[in-house]
């Protein structure tokens, strides 16, 4: 058995998550697939083998979607690798969530631009008392302004709404797709058939769900921040005794059973049982405990902890996945993705 922890972007709502995963699951190998939508990653887990390829084919043929760093583990591989990868894939992540924030920002700023004198146009005579532009005209300008906002602006919308509906997959991007364009429609279908002209509102639509793209993105920036600031807690090297030599090694390196020297002012590496020494410990990013607590010999330390006033011999206990502050990540992550059931009922 082997796991697959992959990025997806262009997912947005719960129908991207649900149609990714089902289409993740139907792969040949998969044993089962868990699509997180706020993170914006797959977990999935495999017997035998599946390629990257496989993947790809899987997740682009429900929507404009694509995968990138893509890691294989096996289930008995290192915890301390796996955290050390973690790291990377979070610092990856968000910085491909600055960028997706970029540029759903000036979509959205562009968006305005357009739609902004098209309201003004649409709305003068009930709300200034003006009537600027009449009948032709006035639909002539509504079509000019809104057509960069529906079909260039809003392209990546229409092109992965209308790909899932190929595959009969469906999804936030078709609804949005498929109200713009009818509505946009309008404006020259009003030139034949007796039909009021909305092109001006297909722009509005498009405008008000690239701004919410802008303020979602935003949003999971901000939450993938706070985890990444967990990660960066930790210490980045360790002190250890290897045949009564103090060698300095990097955090993955620590195994159980090693002992830590850990002096004034330095981090605790990970979670441990004091041999030797006392000392007081800050140990309020774990607890909230404002006061250091007492450590002596036979005493309980949590990684990434502050050592206060006093040399400390440590047992390492936990390393990687297993420690306290590893648990405190990977709860925070459980959380950002768990639906409650009102949520599951909504998407149904």
């Amino acid at each position: 058995m082997k796991k697959i922890t992959l990025d997806i972007f262009g997912m947005h709502c719960a129908s991207c998550q649900n149609n990714i995963q089902k289409s993740l699951s139907k792969i040949k190998n998969v044993k089962r697939a868990d699509v997180q939508l706020l993170q914006k990653k797959a977990f999935i887990e495999v017997e035998g083998e599946v390629s990257e390829k496989d993947l790809n084919r899987a997740v682009e043929r429900v929507g404009n979607y694509k995968i990138e760093n893509v890691s294989y583990a096996d289930f008995s591989s290192n915890n301390s690798l796996e955290e050390r990868h973690d790291m990377h894939e979070e610092h990856h992540h968000g910085n491909a969530t600055a960028n997706e924030i970029y540029s759903w920002k000036k979509k959205m700023i562009w968006a305005w631009v357009f739609v902004i004198p098209a309201i003004i146009l649409m709305y003068s005579e009930r709300f200034f008392g003006l009537y600027l532009l009449d009948g032709e005209i006035l639909t002539y300008f509504l079509l000019v302004l809104s057509f960069p906002v529906v079909f260039i602006l809003g392209w990546s919308t229409l092109k992965g709404g209308f790909k899932g509906l190929k595959n009969f997959y469906f999804n936030m991007d078709l609804l949005i797709g498929l109200g713009t364009i009818i509505a946009y429609l309008t404006g020259f279908i009003q030139f034949i058939l007796p039909v009021k002209d909305y092109s001006g509102v297909g722009g509005m639509i498009m405008a008000i769900f690239i701004t919410g793209k802008f303020i979602e993105s935003t949003a999971r920036g901000k939450s993938g921040k706070e985890i990444q600031k967990l990660l960066e807690l930790g210490a980045k090297k360790a002190r250890v005794l290897r045949r009564k030599v103090e060698l300095e090694i990097d955090i993955s390196e620590i195994k159980v059973g090693d002992v830590m020297v850990v002096k004034p002012g330095e981090k605790i590496p990970t979670d441990g049982v004091v041999l030797k020494g006392g000392s007081s410990v800050d140990e309020s990013i774990a607890t909230g405990e404002s006061l250091p607590v007492d450590k002596v010999i036979g005493s309980k330390v949590i990684g990434a902890t502050i050592n206060q006033d006093g040399i400390l011999y440590i047992k390492a206990t936990k390393i990687g996945k297993d420690t306290f502050l590893s648990n405190i990540i990977k709860l925070v992550r459980e959380a950002q993705g768990t639906k409650i059931p009102i949520q599951a009922f909504a998407t149904k």
